[in-house]
C-alpha cells in the first residue's frame, strides 16, 4: 500500500457451485478451502472451510473489512501478501473458488450488526413458526412483487460503526445463494425509525416489493448504508456485516403469493384478504409449482412473513399454515371438477345434503336413484385424488374432516343413523397418511415438503 494510505479496504468471497445440489445432500464432494491475508496490522484475515459446511444454506459467501494502516504508512509503504486454496474433492467438475480484493476506497462505514426482531410490535411471530410440529422450520421471508400490505411488520435493528457517522440512506437488498444483491431503489429512513449514534431500529418495517423473477433458493438479505463519515461521503459494504439475521441464520426461504400468478387466480377460492392482512396465499416456489402441475382449487397457504400468534397458531387462525407448504383445497365433485358446492364450501353443506338425499332415494326404493349415483361419484373421485397424493414422496399428511364426510368417504355410510351402508361403496382402507381432523369438512388440507 503506498506511502500516506489511511485505509485499506478488504473483501474476501468464496463461491462453490457445489450448492445446491450436493452440498445440501451433505456429499462427498466436499471441497475444501482456504486463503490467508498478511501483513495488514491488528488484522487476522485468515480461515479454512469445507463446502458441505461452509455452503450449506447458500453458493456464496464473503466477507469484507476496514483496517486504518495511518500509523503504518505514514512513513512510507506497507507490503501486503498472502495466500489462497481451494480443492476440488472427488471430481474435477464443479468448482470452488476464492476471489480476496484489495482497496484503497474503504472510508470506515460499516454494518456491525443486522437483525430481524421477533415478535413484532403487534405481538406477532414473525419469519419462524413456533409450533415445529405442525410446520417445518424455517426462517421464512414473504417478498412482494407489486403492491405491499403495511401488515404484519417486521422489526429491524441495524448496529454501524463509527457512531459518529451519519446516515443519509438505508437500502435493503435480496439476493439467491448469497450473491450480489438487487437493492430496492426506496430509502428505508422513509419509514418509522428511532436513531441513536450507532444505532438506527425500525419498530415496524413494512418490506418493499423487488423486481425481477422469483427466487428458486434460498433467499439472503443485505442492508447498505450511505451517509458521511469525517465530512467525506461513505457506503457500506453489503457483505461487510450486512446481511440481516434472525438468531444467527442469514438464508431465508423466500415466500410470494400462489394467488398472484396468472394461472392460479381464477382457482382461488375464499380468499379472506384484507380479513387477513397480508394476504394468504404466501407459498414457496416449490409449493406454487406444485399446485401449478394440479387442477385444484385451494384457499389458505400461509400468512405474510409466516406470522403467528403467541399461542403459536397462524393468524390465518390455523393451527399449521406456517411455512408456505401446506395448503387448503376444495373436494373434488364426483364430475370431473372441484366445484364450491359439492367442494366443501359452507363447511360442506351440499355435501351432507347430496348423502341425506342419496339416503332417501335408497329409502324410497326409487327405480332411478341419481343422487346415489351423484354420491357414489363423489366418493369415488375423493378416494382417488387422495390415494394418489397421499402417494407422493412430497407429501407429509393430509386432512380430511370427520362427522359426514368420514363416514361417507372412508366408512362408506349414510350420515344419519344408523348408519346403513351406502349400496355400492365398500370401506375404503385410506392411506395411512390421510388423518381425519373436525377442522376440515368444507375443504381437504395438504402438508407438502417443497422447499430449497
Amino acid at each position: 500500500m503506498p506511502k500516506g494510505t489511511r485505509y485499506v479496504g478488504v473483501r474476501i468471497s468464496v463461491s462453490t457451485a457445489e450448492y445446491p445440489v450436493y452440498t445440501t445432500q451433505q456429499s462427498r464432494y466436499n471441497d475444501t478451502w482456504s486463503y490467508a491475508v498478511l501483513g495488514l496490522p491488528g488484522a487476522s484475515l485468515a480461515a479454512t472451510g469445507a463446502v458441505n459446511q461452509s455452503h450449506f444454506t447458500q453458493g456464496s459467501i464473503a466477507s469484507t473489512d476496514c483496517i486504518d494502516v495511518g500509523q503504518h504508512t505514514a512513513q512510507g509503504a506497507l507490503a501486503i501478501g498472502g495466500s489462497v486454496s481451494a480443492t476440488n474433492i472427488s471430481d474435477d467438475q464443479l468448482p470452488t473458488s476464492i476471489r480476496v480484493e484489495l482497496s484503497l476506497a474503504c472510508t470506515g462505514l460499516k454494518v456491525s450488526k443486522a437483525q430481524w426482531l421477533s415478535p413484532n410490535q403487534d405481538g406477532h411471530a414473525v419469519l419462524q413458526p413456533l409450533k415445529a410440529s405442525t410446520n417445518l422450520p424455517g426462517p421464512y421471508l414473504s417478498i412482494a412483487q407489486g403492491a405491499v400490505t403495511p401488515a404484519p411488520t417486521l422489526p429491524l435493528e441495524l448496529q454501524y460503526t463509527p457512531v459518529t457517522a451519519t446516515l443519509t440512506d438505508v437500502s435493503i437488498g435480496i439476493s439467491a445463494s448469497g450473491g450480489d444483491p438487487a437493492f430496492n431503489s426506496g430509502n428505508l429512513l422513509a419509514q418509522a425509525s428511532i436513531q441513536q449514534p450507532g444505532k438506527v431500529t425500525f419498530p415496524g418495517l413494512v418490506l418493499p416489493a423487488f423486481e425481477g423473477g422469483k427466487i428458486d433458493k434460498k433467499a439472503v438479505v443485505a442492508i447498505r448504508l450511505k451517509g458521511q463519515v469525517n465530512g467525506s461521503e461513505a457506503v457500506s459494504d453489503p457483505a461487510e456485516g450486512g446481511q440481516v439475521a434472525l438468531r444467527g441464520d442469514t438464508a431465508y426461504i423466500p415466500l410470494y403469493l400462489a394467488g398472484n400468478a396468472p394461472a392460479l387466480a381464477a382457482r382461488r377460492y375464499g380468499g379472506r384478504a384484507p380479513d387477513n392482512a397480508g394476504g394468504d396465499s404466501w407459498a414457496t416456489r416449490q409449493a406454487t409449482d406444485w399446485l401449478l402441475d394440479k387442477p385444484y382449487r385451494f384457499g389458505d397457504i400461509s400468512g405474510q412473513h409466516v406470522a403467528q400468534t403467541a399461542a403459536g397458531r397462524s393468524l390465518l387462525g390455523d393451527s399449521g399454515h406456517g411455512d408456505g407448504q401446506q395448503i387448503d383445497m376444495r373436494y373434488a365433485d364426483g364430475a370431473g371438477g372441484y366445484t364450491d358446492s359439492l367442494g366443501g364450501a359452507g363447511n360442506g353443506a351440499a355435501i351432507l345434503q347430496l348423502i341425506n338425499d342419496a339416503q332417501a332415494e335408497v329409502a324410497a326404493g326409487a327405480p332411478q336413484k341419481p343422487k346415489l349415483a351423484r354420491l357414489v361419484a363423489w366418493i369415488a373421485a375423493n378416494r382417488a385424488m387422495l390415494a394418489l397424493e397421499a402417494a407422493d414422496a412430497g407429501t407429509r399428511v393430509i386432512y380430511v374432516g370427520h362427522s359426514f364426510v368420514k363416514l361417507a368417504l372412508v366408512d362408506g355410510r349414510f350420515a344419519a343413523p344408523p348408519h346403513a351402508r351406502i349400496p355400492g361403496v365398500p370401506p375404503w382402507a385410506k392411506p395411512a397418511r390421510v388423518s381425519i381432523d373436525p377442522a376440515h369438512l368444507g375443504h381437504w388440507h395438504i402438508s407438502l415438503t417443497a422447499h430449497p
